[in-house]
């Protein structure tokens, strides 16, 4: 099987688990902040491993990180949370969640990487 083909099911399965955790999450918090902030959490985390365990196998490398880390993680999700927050004029829950969101991602991706070395 092509890797193209590979990449693209495991974006699937990807956004098909994002969305199990979102379903789980929904009413967590306003915008449903809570279950995308979860979502890029772990897959800020996985990057790391990933980046660590599969630098040497450039197709499980592509498959994990462009197919199934891109279709489970959402960049776009995020944006637009952003976006209603500053529309209902919360600047504080606006900042907070960029920020802590911003922060606990590159915490969580230097952590996997560390995990992914060791493993």
């Amino acid at each position: 099987m092509s890797n193209i083909f590979l990449t693209i099911i495991a974006a699937g399965i990807g956004a098909v688990v994002r969305d199990i955790v979102s379903e789980k999450m929904d009413g967590k918090s306003k915008f449903g902040t809570n279950s995308i902030k979860t979502v890029n959490y772990i897959g800020a985390f996985l990057m790391g491993v990933a980046v660590q365990m599969f630098i040497l196998n450039s197709s499980m490398y592509t498959i994990v990180t462009a197919g199934f880390l891109g279709g489970f993680t959402t960049y776009s999700t995020f944006a637009l949370q952003q976006f209603k927050l500053l529309e209902d004029k919360d600047l504080g829950g606006f900042l907070k969640y960029t920020l802590e969101t911003f922060f606990a991602t590159l915490v969580l991706f230097a952590l996997g990487m560390i995990i992914g070395s060791i493993l």
